[in-house]
This record gives C-alpha cells, sequence and structure tokens, in this order.
C-alpha cells in the first residue's frame, strides 16, 4: 500500500558520520514505529532512558521557559521513575497507535477535514512523548473527557476548563 507521504530523496544527517536516507514513504515509517506500539518494548525503553536520567534533558531549564511564556497547565512536576514505567509504556503505546489511525484516516479525507485530523494525530504523538519523559498532574485530557479520583471507573463529560467535578 503506497501513500502519498514520500518525502525528498535525501540524506539527513543525525549523528557525526552517521547518514541515514530520508526518502520514507507512509506505510516505512510506520514500520519502522512498530515497536512503540508494543506496551513492553516501550517499558524497556522507557527505563534504559530512567537509569539515564533523561540524558540532555534539562527539566528546570524547560520548567523556566514554561513559566516565562505563562504555560502552567500540564507543567510537568518531575521525570517518570521505574515504578511508573508500566503505566508510561501503557499510555505511550496507545498514544502512538492512535496516532498512526489518525495518519491513515487523514490519508483517505478529504482536503477539508485532512489538516484537523493530521493535527489530532501530532497531538497523539506529543501526548506520547510527554507521557514518556515526565509525570504531569493531568486531571482532564480535554474534549470534554475527564476520568474520576476514585477507585470505580467513571467516565465523565463535562468543560475541561474546570476542575474534576466542578460541572
Amino acid at each position: 500500500m503506497s501513500s502519498s507521504y514520500v518525502l525528498p530523496n535525501k540524506f539527513t544527517r543525525i549523528k557525526k558520520n552517521r547518514m541515514i536516507p530520508a526518502e520514507a514513504t507512509f506505510d516505512r515509517v510506520w514500520e519502522q514505529m512498530e515497536l512503540l506500539k508494543s506496551k513492553s518494548s516501550v517499558k524497556i525503553f522507557l527505563e534504559k532512558s530512567i537509569s539515564r536520567n533523561f540524558e540532555n534533558l534539562d527539566l528546570e531549564l524547560i520548567k523556566m521557559g514554561r513559566k516565562e511564556f505563562n504555560i502552567e497547565r500540564g507543567m510537568p512536576e518531575r521525570f517518570i521513575d521505574m515504578d511508573e514505567t508500566e503505566e508510561a509504556a501503557s499510555n505511550v503505546a496507545i498514544s502512538i497507535g492512535q496516532a498512526h489511525e489518525y495518519f491513515k484516516a487523514a490519508n483517505k479525507a478529504s482536503p477539508m477535514t485532512k489538516p484537523l485530523i493530521l493535527y489530532y494525530g501530532m497531538v497523539s504523538f506529543a501526548k506520547a512523548l510527554i507521557s514518556s519523559t515526565y509525570h504531569i498532574n493531568v486531571k482532564a485530557w480535554g474534549h470534554g473527557l475527564s476520568v474520576s479520583d476514585n477507585d470505580e471507573f467513571a467516565v465523565k463529560i463535562g468543560n475541561t476548563n474546570h476542575k474534576v467535578g466542578e460541572y
């Protein structure tokens, strides 16, 4: 199954003395990301990142930048730890799978709806990145859906500009 998502036939440098071809079809890109749709694979990657203290990421610098631009919602509290890898891996795998579905749908969508579907695909990618790195205390993830804090499984529908339960 070929797709209209073809990048130019050029080379991209990612590390010194290491080149990878940037030409890729939609299907080839997703084949490379297949491991990220597996909770067990993601958990291994997360544990490796945690053991290296998320090298090259400066959480305090990120927090300062977000405060400078007055971004408080979704502020990272800290990096995830080993006890949180199970839940984080599940969230990442779900978000990557969801992103894949959005991009497949966008490939078949009309020009009127395609940008919106691509946007939500990128939002799913962002959720995967955030879940794989930071602990963020979020009660509601937008679109008016929230999950209750108690032990019972309950999804509430309402305005997410308010705290959970304040509808």
